[in-house]
């Protein structure tokens, strides 16, 4: 959106990449659900039931596999963000913070879509179960200031979770800049 969205005090592009990092935890969720329903409806999990291992093993090897996709994805949103010009306007523990902050989300995101794969077991059914969470990033503070949007929407917008994390990371990586924003 360049120069079509005015954020005082704050480059634009400062103010969107902590929100498509905060997004990676939400469109990963897709991934997560629709695998898990596979792997669900195709007996995969019964199997690994009757291997001699722990029985949280086959979740929490796939939540550690997401983590670390996560945190590979957050590396590659900071590279093209810092090629559009993005920036850190903050102590580095505030940044290490700020993805900290990101990684949790993603986990914490990671068993709500999971919890979903494995309920439905079906793919088109995942997919259509976890599109609601797709709403959480258009309405919130993604793209546009809370102020903007119509007077109705406002109060939703500002406190729901996927705008506070975003604006949690905005706070720590660019600092008084974004918190005057919020």
């Amino acid at each position: 959106f360049g120069g079509s969205i005015h954020i005082p005090g704050l480059n634009y592009v400062d103010y969107l990449i902590p929100a498509f990092l905060a997004q990676i935890a939400i469109w990963d969720g897709f991934a997560i659900a629709v695998g898990l329903a596979t792997d669900a409806g195709s007996g995969l999990i019964e199997r690994f039931r009757v291997l001699p291992m722990a029985r949280s093993a086959f979740l929490t090897g796939r939540a550690l596999s997401d983590l670390l996709r996560q945190a590979f994805l957050l590396a590659i949103m900071l590279g093209v963000g810092a090629i559009m010009g993005f920036g850190f306007n903050a102590s580095v523990w505030s940044v290490l913070g700020a993805l900290g902050l990101a990684l949790a989300f993603g986990i914490s995101f990671f068993w709500a879509f999971a919890w979903i794969g494995m309920a439905v077991r079906n793919t088109e059914t995942a997919q259509a179960a976890a599109t609601p969470f797709i709403l959480f990033s258009f309405i919130s503070t993604a793209f546009v200031r809370v102020d903007t949007l119509p007077g109705w929407l406002q109060d939703f917008a500002r406190e729901q979770p996927v705008s506070q994390v975003m604006n949690a990371m905005r706070g720590l990586m660019q600092g008084h800049a974004a918190r005057a924003i919020v």
